[in-house]
């Protein structure tokens, strides 16, 4: 049997980056429960035919009434061209229940390293903001590569969130140097991430296959455990 899907409505569409938009949902009635990292399958009727695809929930499981979606363009997609210039507020979708395990709760550890290539970041700001309006003593160091500094997603809100939480570091690296970027500069590295180590952490990596193999042999090298490593590969 099908599970049940949930009826929701656009209610704002913010533009993050040049390619990337955040889609705020109404939920049609009740409440979505969910857990910070999980996703929601989309749906959508294109040219006569459904198609779905995974997203990560944006959002916190403490705003209630709504859930958001961070969608990247992918121009030879089908749903992320749709969503990005034919979707307006107002219109209506479904979705499924939320899905997966790549989730973080206070009970699991107190100290995370959360990595994220690209809009990789987007489950990762739902642990922030989680984890800040819960006012957790959970330390979070958030690791973002991103091409540019015009691509970095989020990012005048990650740095209030640093700002408003003591317990969150913020560090971005720009794999393709921009004029007036006086940050760091270059993927992330062994020199980075032994930077940010410790056996005890646990460790996020979200982001394009090769960068969660290259984090995730790192980490390993340096002496991490299997178990204190979650993976998520992002896709549109």
């Amino acid at each position: 049997m099908d599970e049940p899907r949930i009826k929701v409505k656009v209610s704002e569409i913010r533009c993050e980056t040049g390619n990337v938009k955040t889609f705020k949902l109404i939920l049609a009635e009740g409440e979505i429960v969910f857990t910070p990292g999980q996703f929601v399958m989309l749906y959508a009727k294109i040219d006569g035919e459904e198609v779905g695809r995974a997203y990560s929930i944006a959002s916190s499981p403490l705003d209630k009434g709504s859930i958001e979606l961070t969608i990247e363009l992918t121009p030879d997609g089908r749903l992320t061209p749709f969503f990005h210039k034919k979707v307006e507020v107002g219109d209506e979708f479904e979705i499924s229940q939320p899905k997966g395990h790549f989730t973080y709760t206070e009970e699991m550890g107190n100290e995370i390293v959360l990595i994220a290539g690209g809009s990789g970041v987007v489950p990762f700001r739902s642990i922030m903001k989680y984890c800040t309006q819960k006012k957790l003593d959970t330390k979070i160091t958030l690791l973002y590569s991103a091409k540019t500094v015009d691509r970095i997603i989020y990012r005048e809100e990650l740095n209030r969130l640093a700002d408003e939480n003591r317990n969150i570091t913020v560090l971005y690296t720009i794999t393709r140097q921009t004029e007036g970027w006086d940050g760091r500069a270059g993927r992330i590295d062994r020199q980075l991430l032994e930077g940010n180590f410790s056996p005890k952490k646990l460790f996020y990596i979200c982001g394009p296959i090769p960068f969660i193999r290259d984090i995730g042999a790192t980490l390993k090298e340096l002496g991490a455990d299997r178990q204190n490593i979650k993976r998520d590969v992002w896709g549109a």
